[in-house]
């Protein structure tokens, strides 16, 4: 039976001017489909790991585990996770610290990803934040950072006077097809 659900956000410092806090964020939405051979939590029961896991911290991988466990088992059909994050109008001056803090809050899963982001995000803590948690980044370099920008350029000025790593392969015609692959530089 399939199920359509909607979420309605109206939670905002306009709605709620005396009860919206100066960090509000939502958490990700998700569930999962399973069978009554398991449970994640019961009403006077104990929350799995991985529940309590996102409960306190909003950290999801180990109930990503325990979830894809069940698929793998039998007990359990889908895993849904909805990505997208909910940042609410932030003043003036608080969008780098605020990104700063979710990157090392450990809230999402950057092993493999790619973070772009603009050039207000062009630092150092926010490039280690990204790389010690497994991901890469392209991070957009303006003139907010002189001397950076200046040494980017050069380097880049230096790899252009470098033989290319891969050149075109002669082509070879054997009547019917033809061919083009690449071949190291030399």
């Amino acid at each position: 039976m399939p199920y359509d659900v909607e979420i309605r956000n109206t939670w905002s410092p306009q709605t709620h001017p005396d009860a919206f806090p100066n960090e509000a964020h939502f958490s990700w939405v998700g569930g999962a489909t399973h069978s009554s051979a398991v449970t994640f939590w019961a009403l006077g029961g104990l929350a799995s790991p991985g529940m309590v896991e996102m409960a306190e911290n909003g950290a999801t991988f180990e109930l990503e585990a325990e979830v894809n466990t069940a698929i793998q088992l039998g007990s359990a059909n889908h895993f849904i996770k909805q990505r997208h994050w909910f940042c609410p109008a932030l003043k003036e001056g608080q969008e780098l610290p605020a990104a700063q803090a979710l990157l090392a809050s450990g809230q999402i899963n950057l092993i493999n990803a790619t973070v772009t982001a603009d050039a207000l995000h062009c630092q150092r803590q926010t490039a280690h934040e990204i790389v010690t948690r497994g991901g890469d980044y392209v991070i957009r370099l303006e003139d907010n950072q002189p001397g950076l920008r200046r040494r980017a350029e050069s380097l880049l000025e230096d790899l252009r006077k470098e033989p290319p790593l891969f050149r075109p392969a002669p082509r070879k015609t054997t009547g019917a097809s033809k061919s083009a692959t690449s071949t190291p530089a030399k």
